[in-house]
């Protein structure tokens, strides 16, 4: 089953050939799946849960697409684990099986029309992990060079087999998968280890590249005398904002190296914000904007839920509340990114999570009315939302639990033969005597913070039968008199291995051993509708109509949208401006994404005009905070326009902003006199008469040219 990587390839380029040629020549043509107009996602997991996904049967693949894309969706994310696809790094192998079902799901979604989206690097799966912490790949990534070298391997490999497919819209790492790092730092000094960690993941380095030797002892309370002295700090230390630094620097470097082989990889940016002590050991906010802009890809990516930017003390909130939020949220995020597009890849409006249950949450009876009001802020705020949990799953601590890989993972005592089925599948029947048995690591149990573990299966007998079921040292003996699902309670002993011995013969199948029961209130294991489907199904259709309404309407040219292309003159960017900057893509309450001026400031585009005739419009006025706290006494913006090829600009007009106006003013001028020619345009912002600034924060409100 495992192949080394050139072996590898050759496999399958000629499985493309062979295997999907013929669907490939079926396939919508005209569709461009990498520019849809606006990207509606479900994670899928078929009939498990992301961990052991991809060691289940896909029996229901057909229906299962064919419901997700009759539910409004247009594509779906998959997870791909760096160690199932990869599972040693040296020598660099690769399991062929898995990107067989990779070929599978790329060519039923296809046939579905829906388009395909990779997290790459997942981190959790169960493949060969008896005596495998993951985790420490990830680690290693940051000083290990072959772990480096097998990381790009397994990037381009993935990218070069899912760029082969039409529907294959494009994939982003998740900073969640490298955050172990974090705590692994938060360890080092328990274990002595601090000094060793910061030299041999390169935080030494980065310090010293970065800082004065000066600043770090301040914030360490320190005097060292070189940096090969520096260890990493303890969390509640001032210095651990540099190691929070350091870890955007890591993912950045990561990311863009990365990029060298999977073009336009983006990132699921952390949003959430951390805390970190200041020197009189207050609390302060860190947040990783600097991870924000995603290198060179065109879009950013990140997760949503309820909670961002409340207290998360276990209050309940109105729909409206989480909708202004929301909007804040995700406006912010499109500010320091300068509107680049935003695909927000886990959208979670609720959660029964067990450790964030102190977290806020909408109301019950709120939900309905958020979902209702959601579909302007984000076709507004984002280019495409992804559900996490499609479909309720069980948290399986089980490796091929439906034994579509025959035994594999299991050992069997005593007589066993994998049976299929057409509309079961694969299952394993069992002669009276022998013991079924798995050996389930502890890592596997990602909710232990809960008392009772669960096992359920599916059992086909003729005879009754007894079972005697363990789980770590507790054995519960069952009666199967009839053939069904029986579902046990174990209490959580922190030990996991699973045994199953049968005094007849019986048929067992889908086999679960879990503790946590996700909801993600859409579908039900069992593929039952849950609470809320309808109202999700309503607002993808109400994005559909957005959307083609904002087609029809979109104008020649958007500056905000071409932020990007600007020439902003007078730029600053310091934490003294309330926005950390003073010209720049803000997110204005009850109004949208503006560009942000302050006097002094200016903002350019080149932008060739076709032979039609054209208009710059925009609405203007001060920033509402402005108003507000009344410490503006006005100010202007002047419009420029001349030809590229000329060196004087003709002022088109020259605005004055009224600081006693509560409302933004619409301005519209014509520019005919440039049709067909290739034009700069410059919006200046400036004092009139030597007018004081204080408070002088003026916004354009969708200026385009139309």
């Amino acid at each position: 089953m495992i192949r080394i990587r050139k072996l590898l390839l050759a496999i399958l380029t000629s499985v493309l050939l062979t295997c999907v040629g013929c669907s490939l020549s079926n396939k919508t043509e005209t569709q461009d799946y990498k520019n849809l107009d606006y990207v509606k996602s479900a994670h899928y997991f078929a009939d498990e849960w992301p961990v052991n996904f991809w060691n289940a049967e896909l029996l229901n693949i057909d229906d299962d697409f064919k419901q997700i894309q009759s539910d409004g969706f247009n594509s779906i994310v998959l997870v791909i684990p760096w160690r199932e696809f990869q599972p040693d790094i040296n020598p660099i192998q690769y399991n062929e099986r898995v990107f067989e079902v990779l070929d599978e799901l790329f060519t039923k979604a296809s046939e579905h029309d829906l388009g395909v989206i990779l997290r790459v690097g997942y981190t959790w799966d169960f493949y060969n992990d008896a005596d495998d912490d993951v985790t420490q790949r990830y680690y290693k990534l940051m000083y290990d060079q072959q772990t480096k070298k097998a990381w790009l391997d397994y990037s381009e490999t993935i990218y070069q087999f899912a760029n082969k497919y039409n529907n294959f819209i494009g994939g982003f790492l998740c900073w969640e998968d490298f955050w172990k790092n974090i705590y692994t730092a938060k360890d080092a000094l328990n274990t002595g280890n601090g000094i060793k960690m910061a030299m041999e993941s390169g935080y030494q380095e980065y310090l010293s590249t970065h800082y004065d030797l000066k600043d770090i002892n301040e914030a360490y309370k320190e005097t060292f005398d070189g940096f090969d002295k520096v260890y990493v700090p303890d969390e509640k230390s001032p210095a651990f904002k540099y190691y929070y630094e350091f870890y955007d620097y890591f993912l950045n470097n990561l990311l863009e190296k990365t990029q060298e082989v999977f073009p336009n990889l983006s990132m699921e940016v952390r949003v959430d914000a951390d805390v970190v002590y200041n020197e009189q050991g207050k609390s302060e906010i860190y947040t990783h904007v600097a991870t924000y802009m995603c290198g060179n890809s065109d879009f950013t990516t990140t997760m949503y839920g309820i909670p961002m930017g409340f207290e998360n003390k276990g209050e309940e909130i109105s729909g409206k509340e989480a909708l202004k939020m929301t909007d804040y949220i995700l406006g912010n995020i499109n500010s320091v990114t300068l509107n680049k597009k935003l695909y927000i890849d886990q959208f979670i409006f609720s959660d029964n999570t067990p450790k964030f249950s102190y977290n806020t949450r909408l109301k019950k009876e709120e939900i309905d009315n958020y979902l209702s009001g959601l579909d302007d802020i984000l076709v507004n705020d984002s280019w495409g939302y992804g559900i996490w949990t499609y479909r309720d799953y069980l948290s399986n601590m089980l490796y091929n639990p439906q034994f579509g890989l025959d035994d594999e993972g299991w050992s069997v005592d005593g007589s066993s033969n994998i049976i299929e089925d057409g509309n079961t599948g694969r299952c394993i029947e069992l002669s009276g005597g022998t013991k079924l048995s798995q050996i389930v690591p502890k890592l596997r149990n990602h909710f232990s913070d809960l008392d009772t573990i669960y096992v359920s299966l599916d059992a086909i007998v003729d005879d009754p039968t007894k079972l005697a079921i363990s789980v770590g040292n507790e054995t519960k003996e069952v009666m199967i008199d009839k053939s069904g699902t029986y579902q046990i309670e174990f209490s959580d002993s922190g030990i996991y291995d699973f045994t199953i011995s049968t005094e007849k013969q019986i048929i067992l199948d889908n086999i679960r051993l879990y503790s946590q029961y996700q909801e993600g209130y859409l579908y039900k294991s069992d593929n039952s509708e849950s609470d809320y489907i309808e109202d999700l199904r309503k607002l993808n259709k109400r994005i559909d109509k957005k959307v083609e309404v904002l087609k029809k309407n979109k104008p020649y040219f958007s500056f905000i949208d071409n932020i990007q292309e600007a020439n902003l003159s007078g730029k600053i960017d310091s934490n003294d401006f309330p926005w950390q900057t003073n010209i720049g893509i803000i997110n204005v309450d009850k109004i949208g994404s503006c560009v942000f001026m302050t006097p002094g400031t200016s903002i350019e585009y080149n932008v060739p005009l076709d032979n039609k005739k054209h208009y710059l419009k925009f609405s203007y006025g001060l920033h509402p905070t402005a108003q507000k706290w009344n410490i503006s006494d006005g100010m202007q913006f002047i419009v420029k326009v001349k030809e590229a090829s000329e060196n004087d600009y003709t002022i088109l007009d020259t605005i004055l902003v009224d600081p006693n106006k509560t409302s933004l003013v619409d301005y519209k001028v014509s520019l005919n006199k440039y049709k067909g020619k290739n034009i700069n345009i410059v919006i200046i912002a400036d004092n009139k008469n030597s007018m004081k600034s204080e408070g002088d924060w003026g916004i354009l409100s969708n200026p385009v040219i139309q």
